[in-house]
């Protein structure tokens, strides 16, 4: 089924609700939680909803005894959740484990030993959905996976078969293409996808978000919520579709955000503060944006990018920054050799101080204008090396060798 016929399914199912339940609140805190509970269940076999995988008897083998020190009391001595914690005990790069916090028993929470995706509130989001069947030995998979090749990431399983209830987070996007490369060439995952959320953006059927402290999937239900209670009042439930659903949300965002005519969205959705406004902001823009057929993978890493401050860098990027590197080096190596000429490279990406560039071959207006600062630090950063290392790597690579061209 196409995403806009899985959407239209879904609304005309919720205008269905309200005419047979006139009473209903929609609108309110109950139909957003009934709709939200609704929604995470799209594509869900019926007999997969009774599922719970904090109490399912494991059809796996631990790996290891159940005296791990990763051992839950708040899971059942041979669940599913249980089994994930014993067979990840002895990993050197992944933790598993359940919250004590009652609430937080829900998941299972899988987060990598490596802290760099901790350093930052901004992930990049992959669903990735298994059926009832496949999702022990799938997550397995999928772990094993990052574990292996040393991915940072903090993720959770839920108890719940759902569209959502494997949920990755990541800091670089170069790891969201190696999982999706991985999910796709592994056929026992493949066989147990679940329809990834229709409202969101997907690549290779699988879904991809970014929303900081807030859920993407929340805020959908909230705006549908709005939807229906907005036809509902105006006893116009006749007009539900998908199309009339979009211009909604797009009028909304239009007055709340552009003409600041309307203050619905402030009022209703009391779970926005000021501090998390412009958050809600760019989820609201990506749903409107994920509804566009021409919005691909490299605009939702823009979005991304332009959402969350970071740059998204491509090999022409790299590639320029590693060539004007190197250019400006070989340069301040032939008038005051290689000390002189490591000192200020790292004098100027550290302090911006363009005098510490040459004026030969245009460098320094060159090197100012491009952005090069910028660039080599998400280099630094997507990279995980330090400037000294990076600049090592680069000399080693293209075979330069400083001293050689020092004048005497």
């Amino acid at each position: 089924m196409s995403k806009n016929a899985s959407i239209n399914e879904f609304l005309l199912f919720l205008k269905d609700l309200a005419l047979e339940n006139p009473t209903f609140p929609f609108g309110e805190k109950e139909g957003k939680d009934r709709i939200y509970h609704e929604l995470v269940h799209i594509g869900v076999k019926d007999e997969d909803r009774e599922v719970n995988l904090s109490k399912q008897v494991s059809m796996l083998t631990p790996n290891f005894s159940m005296n791990s020190e990763y051992a839950s009391p708040l899971a059942a001595p041979h669940s599913t959740f249980n089994n994930w914690i014993q067979n990840y005990a002895q990993s050197r790069n992944t933790r598993v484990f359940i919250e004590d916090d009652k609430e937080w028993s829900y998941f299972c929470q899988f987060t990598s030993r490596n802290k760099r995706a901790r350093a930052t509130h901004e992930h990049l989001k992959v669903y990735i959905p298994l059926d009832a069947k496949h999702i022990e030995f799938g997550v397995k998979q999928i772990f094993d996976f990052l574990d292996a090749n040393d991915i940072s990431h903090i993720s959770k399983v839920g108890s719940e078969i759902r569209f959502d209830n494997v949920v990755i987070r990541l800091a670089n996007p170069n790891d969201v293409d190696q999982l999706i490369n991985f999910v796709k060439t592994s056929r026992y995952i493949q066989e147990g996808l679940i329809e990834p959320n229709p409202f969101a953006f997907s690549r290779d059927n699988i879904a991809l978000a970014c929303d900081g402290s807030q859920s993407y999937n929340g805020t959908v239900a909230n705006l549908i919520n709005l939807y229906i209670a907005h036809h509902k009042k105006e006893k116009t439930l006749n007009k539900i579709s998908v199309e009339d659903f979009y211009e909604y949300v797009n009028e909304l965002y239009t007055q709340q955000f552009l003409t600041h005519t309307s203050d619905l969205l402030e009022k209703t959705l009391d779970w926005i503060s000021l501090k998390e406004e412009r958050n809600f902001r760019e989820i609201l823009r990506l749903i409107i944006k994920a509804h566009n057929k021409d919005f691909n993978y490299q605009d939702f890493l823009g979005h991304y990018a332009e959402s969350s401050g970071r740059i998204i860098l491509n090999d022409r990027t790299v590639l320029n920054t590693k060539r004007l590197l190197i250019e400006c080096l070989k340069a301040l190596n032939e008038k005051y050799g290689s000390d002189v000429a490591l000192n200020n490279m790292r004098s100027f990406y550290y302090t911006g101080n363009e005098d510490c560039i040459t004026r030969d071959f245009n460098l320094r207006d060159r090197i100012v204008e491009s952005g090069f600062r910028k660039d080599l630090h998400a280099i630094l950063e997507q990279s995980h090396l330090t400037y000294d290392q990076f600049v090592d790597n680069i000399l080693s690579q293209y075979h330069v060798d400083l001293e050689k061209g020092r004048q005497k």
